[in-house]
């Protein structure tokens, strides 16, 4: 149809906008024995880590391992500015290996646990390893947050012997029998101070990132990992290390003594399921040529092209699935005057968030070619024409840029006109008395 008529007012780009939902996405380190790594997703720039260190051993004596008595790793559940794209290193602590003989001592975990002693047929536990995110490099000074592990702990019982819980700012001290003087936890700058029974060799003092070993020739448990690492036993059991989160971390929450067994991170975003890119909505010959472009698309299940005359009322025009970044729907039967045009974006859990609105202002004479479904569907493409004319119209089919790519005929009024041998794109169809339509076969 002629376009001389056709006056339009279109509001464009909605650059950089997001969709408002959002989706919880988690990923778990589990304790390996080595580095791992982490890449910050593109689009997030907070995450939420909940960090938490390894338990000690526990000793064994005259073939009997004790089955409690660990010091228990501690936890730190803070928030975490990033980077998109940046990778974090990811160490998660072992817990503190048991006494296994009556001559054989429990080693430290993985990540800074001290190692346990033995004499007079007990095997003392080793201290936990802490567990810690690192930012730039592989250091100890890179950590920004770290929780640390409990201590070992020696042959007493329960009440006496259990080793120091980590966590906390200051690890919890080890355990005594009353004549030995206690190792000490790890604090924000300084290792635990080593355990020393009188007469016999001092437990080994922590140090950065570091629990102390039990005193040699004596039954100590090892102090555990941390910040700051516990202290070692003699005769007596490790302390626990301490936690640590940078400065400018937010929403954190400390615990002592909150983890059995290895450490464990979790690293929580809050993702967008889609960015908006771009959304417009043109005038087409006659028709309405809705696009719109999207990054980051997680759980998108579809959207919807919905259209109104008042912006309170609105009708579902098209239904197009997720997937891909790029997306266009005709609307072939548009409102005259002034209509309004947005998308309702619905997630696989049946969640939907809305975008913002497009107007459009479409004045003209009344339609003589009206195409039906837009896209199409099962290859069919129903064409109208709103004429008198009752002989055969010739037509032809176009890429954008005017290449012909099918020719036929069609009878006045409503025709089917299959398109299965066309490619996936966007078409336009000229009758031979002058009427254009574009359609997209998807």
């Amino acid at each position: 149809m002629k376009l001389k008529n056709l006056r339009f007012t279109v509001f464009l780009l909605l650059v950089g906008t997001q969709f408002c939902g959002t989706s919880l996405a988690q990923t778990t380190f589990n304790y390996t024995g080595s580095v791992q790594t982490y890449t910050v997703p593109a689009g997030v720039t907070t995450i939420t880590v909940d960090v938490r260190g390894a338990s000690g051993g526990v000793p064994y004596k005259n073939g009997v391992s004790f089955p409690a008595g660990a010091g228990k790793g501690g936890r730190v559940v803070a928030t975490v500015s990033v980077t998109p794209g940046e990778v974090l290193n990811i160490y998660v602590g072992g817990k503190g290996n048991d006494g296994t003989s009556s001559t054989t001592a429990g080693n430290g975990g993985f990540n800074g646990g001290g190692n346990g002693s033995d004499a007079y047929n007990v095997g003392a536990g080793g201290g936990g390893g802490a567990s810690d995110i690192r930012r730039g490099g592989t250091g100890l000074s890179n950590r920004i947050v770290v929780a640390g592990g409990g201590g070992g702990a020696n042959d007493y019982n329960v009440s006496t012997g259990s080793g120091g819980d980590g966590g906390g700012l200051v690890g919890a001290s080890g355990n005594v029998n009353g004549v030995s003087r206690a190792a000490t936890g790890g604090t924000q700058s300084a290792g635990g101070i080593g355990g020393l029974f009188s007469g016999y060799t001092k437990g080994g003092d922590g140090s950065l990132g570091v629990g102390g070993n039990g005193g040699s020739g004596n039954v100590g448990g090892g102090g555990g990992g941390g910040y700051y690492g516990g202290g070692g036993g003699s005769f007596s059991s490790g302390a626990g290390g301490s936690s640590y989160t940078l400065s400018t971390a937010t929403n954190v929450t400390h615990t002592q003594g909150y983890n059995a067994g290895d450490g464990i991170v979790i690293i929580s975003t809050n993702l967008l399921p889609v960015t908006l890119v771009s959304f417009t909505a043109t005038p087409s010959q006659g028709n309405v040529l809705v696009a719109w472009t999207t990054a980051n698309e997680i759980n998108n299940d579809y959207f919807l092209v919905e259209s109104s005359t008042n912006t309170i009322d609105w009708t579902s025009k098209g239904k197009i699935a997720g997937g891909k970044s790029s997306y266009s729907f005709v609307d072939s039967l548009p409102s005259k005057g002034e209509s309004f045009y947005r998308l309702k974006q619905v997630d696989k859990d049946g969640k939907y968030t809305l975008s913002d609105v497009r107007s459009v202002v479409l004045s003209a004479d009344n339609k003589k070619l009206s195409i039906y479904p837009n896209p199409v569907v099962n290859n069919q493409l129903s064409v109208t024409i709103n004429n008198t004319v009752t002989d055969k119209l010739a037509f032809v089919i176009m890429l954008t840029n005017g290449k012909v790519v099918s020719t036929g005929f069609i009878n006045s009024r409503s025709n089917n006109i299959s398109v299965a041998n066309l490619p996936v794109g966007t078409y336009i169809i000229k009758l031979a008395s002058g009427e254009t339509a574009t359609f997209i076969k998807q």
